[in-house]
């Protein structure tokens, strides 16, 4: 499953910018999950899906928000912004009903 969830606000841009992650662990309202790009197994978030602050996929274009990858996505795949479109493709989103619980 993949969502939009807001970047660190310790990056250069991450301020009300978001990038593209896959869940990886579901425990109830908490979801782990790694940015799109980032294949690193240490490199994982949490966030809580009633925090409001994820979103389905699709949501950043619906609502003109800008998606941008965080800057260690960046060093470690600087071709990930080339790729999205692949991913977006064939990932399924994480449904609304389900963030908004």
């Amino acid at each position: 499953m993949g969502m939009a969830v807001p970047k660190n606000k310790n990056d250069k841009d991450g301020c009300g910018s978001y990038w593209v992650a896959k869940v990886d662990l579901v425990c109830g309202p908490v979801l782990r999950f790694r940015y799109f790009g980032n294949e690193d197994e240490n490199a994982f978030g949490w966030i809580n899906v009633r925090s409001g602050a994820a979103h389905e996929l699709g949501w950043c274009f619906i609502n003109r928000r800008r998606l941008s990858p965080p800057t260690e996505v960046l060093e470690k795949s600087p071709d990930c912004q080339e790729r999205l479109q692949a991913f977006l493709l064939q990932e399924k989103s994480i449904r609304s009903a389900d963030l908004y619980m």
